[in-house]
């Protein structure tokens, strides 16, 4: 079950987001820095493989993760993306659940059994009943984004797995509000 965190942004609005025990057993991935003949896992800090399949919020997330520091991989097809994720090696995942080609569900699984640990996953929906939550945590998400969710929450519910490789000097604030998300 899903522990859901309330955090309070400086607009004062609170927003959930859940986030998910690890699961007991694992079975972990090459280690980072190690290489095989079939793989070589080297994790590229502040690098994420954004999944999105609406190409405006995608242009959006990444427009806002480039801004905070991040390099940033995009891509919209579920299938396209663990290929992504096997060519970069990124540190985090933020994955849609409902993609063409494979679902979020089946990258986030993907990704677990092919990197282990060494690849974080954020999953995020406007689905999100406790089912949609539990079976996130089950294939392998770490952490979930309700949509509609903020430019803030957003970079917070990242932060949290990754943090950024630019920390600036003032808190991270909007300049105007998007909504992101139907």
């Amino acid at each position: 079950m899903p522990r859901e965190n309330f955090v309070k942004h400086r607009c004062g609005k609170p927003t959930v987001v859940a986030t998910f025990p690890t699961p007991p057993k694992r079975t972990p991935g090459p280690t980072a820095g190690s290489c095989t003949e079939a793989t070589c896992v080297t994790s590229h800090p502040g690098l994420i493989l954004l999944v999105e399949d609406d190409a405006d919020l995608r242009a959006a997330f990444e427009f806002t993760l480039r801004r905070r520091g991040y390099k940033v991989v995009s891509t919209g097809c579920g299938l396209r993306a663990v290929e992504l994720a096997v060519e970069h090696q990124p540190t985090l995942a933020v994955v849609d659940l409902l993609l063409p080609g494979q679902s979020g569900f089946q990258v986030s699984h993907a990704l677990r059994e092919r990197f282990g640990d060494n690849v974080r996953v954020l999953v995020m929906s406007g689905y999100t009943s406790s089912h949609h939550r539990d079976y996130a945590a089950a294939s392998g998400a770490e952490a979930f984004l309700a949509k509609p969710f903020s430019e803030v929450a957003l970079i917070d519910a990242v932060e949290a797995l990754c943090p950024a490789p630019i920390k600036s000097q003032e808190p991270f604030e909007t300049r105007r509000r998007v909504k992101i998300g139907a």
